[in-house]
């Protein structure tokens, strides 16, 4: 099974948590480098998590990169 990276914004959101209180996010899969959130992702991770909300990237063999919500989507639209 898999989910993508805005079911941990959403819960949060849900569970009360507001954008100040996240501190990262990370978003790990089954694959040959550090995976990234896709599009759609990265759109409501910089909404609901700010632009400077930091984004660790992983796999299941230990790589890891760390990066910014900006970074991954540096073209972002602001509602």
């Amino acid at each position: 099974m898999q989910l993508c990276g805005t079911y941990g914004v959403f819960s949060a959101v849900a569970a009360g948590y507001t954008r100040d209180q996240f501190t990262a996010l990370a978003v790990i899969g089954d694959t040959d480098g550090p995976i990234a959130p896709c599009g759609t992702c990265r759109q409501v991770i910089i909404e609901l998590g700010g632009s400077e909300l930091t984004i660790r990237l992983g796999n299941l063999n230990g790589a890891i990169r760390d990066t910014t919500a900006r970074e991954q989507l540096p073209d972002a639209f602001y509602l």
